[in-house]
Parts: structure tokens; C-alpha cells; sequence
């Protein structure tokens, strides 16, 4: 709280083509979180970007096969529980 509603913003993926990932294989991921950088807090519109990294690699390797990086923003939930919308009463 008060950021509570989550957006993707944006990721990449990068593979390496020397260590593929095989079907059929346990796969396990690592996930960190990068960095986070608040912004608009001078303001109204306060956000906070959070960059996660998450490599995937098969058991039976140590080296990642896929790196991704995600990003996210957080924002403070600004609409109320109940909207109206337009055209609709309460009854429909």
C-alpha cells in the first residue's frame, strides 16, 4: 500500500543458442529484483518501476539457458470500489 495496482511496462529475453532448454527437462528458476525507481513523488503521479531479472536453467546444468528481464510500475489504486459506467443504471 499505496501501490497496489501493477502494469506491465516493458521486458526482453535473451537465449543461448549453446545451452537450450529441452522439453521434458526439470527446469528451475532464479528471480532477483534489480532495481526499483520511484518517480513523480513531487507530485501527484508517484509510481515505482521495478526491474526483476529471472534466469531459467535445467537441473542438470548450472549456466542459464534464458535470461528475461520484466519490467513493472506500481501505482496507487485511483479509482473507487464501485464505477459508474456510462448508459447503465444501477439495476442493469
Amino acid at each position: 500500500m499505496p501501490f497496489d495496482h501493477r502494469m506491465w511496462v516493458g521486458g526482453t529475453m535473451k537465449w543461448d543458442p549453446n545451452n537450450p532448454l529441452i522439453i521434458g527437462e526439470a527446469v528451475s528458476a532464479n528471480s532477483n529484483v534489480t532495481s526499483i525507481v520511484p518517480r513523480g513523488f513531487e507530485g501527484d503521479k508517484s509510481k515505482l518501476f521495478l526491474t526483476q531479472t529471472i534466469e531459467y536453467s535445467m537441473k542438470a546444468k548450472s549456466t542459464p539457458s534464458l535470461y528475461e528481464e520484466r519490467t513493472h510500475v506500481y501505482i496507487p489504486k485511483t479509482l473507487p470500489a464501485k464505477t459508474a459506467r456510462p448508459g447503465l443504471s444501477d439495476n442493469a
